[in-house]
């Protein structure tokens, strides 16, 4: 999806609002192992898009679907967006269950790239923490 997001950018062509549905429901079809497995070469195959994009095509990469983001946004949100989910599963296993550390960095240093998609922003106060890297966000 986020090279989706990359190629309709670049190209100044929207995407459908409702692209995403048929990659989730691919995803959802597959056995978990065969989802992770695609999931880790579609990181591979953006990682390489975005190396071989020059600045001028990386500051064009602008994303209106939800809340307007750009490349940085768009690659933060798809390193964030697997690691709370993933520790509330083992968390329910396992009390002791943290977030790895990469992830934790990530998140704790752009909270918002996954506060803004859990709900009504108004209102919403979020105090967190993180012992390594060690830093406290609200």
């Amino acid at each position: 999806m986020v090279q989706a997001h990359i190629e309709a950018a670049l190209a100044d062509t929207p995407l459908a609002g409702d692209f995403a549905q048929p990659v989730w429901g691919d995803g959802n079809a597959k056995a978990p192992d065969a989802n992770a497995a695609d999931a880790r070469i579609a990181d591979r195959l953006v990682l390489a898009r975005v190396d071989a994009l020059h600045e001028a095509e990386r500051s064009q990469v602008h994303t209106a679907s939800g809340p307007t983001t750009d490349l940085a946004e768009l690659l933060a949100m798809r390193w964030n967006a697997p690691s709370l989910p993933t520790w509330d599963i083992e968390a329910v296993l396992d009390p002791n269950a943290t977030v790895p550390v990469d992830a934790a960095s990530l998140v704790i240093h752009n909270p918002d790239a996954i506060v803004r998609f859990v709900g009504n922003r108004r209102g919403l106060y979020m105090r967190c923490g993180s012992t390594r890297p060690t830093r406290p966000a609200t």
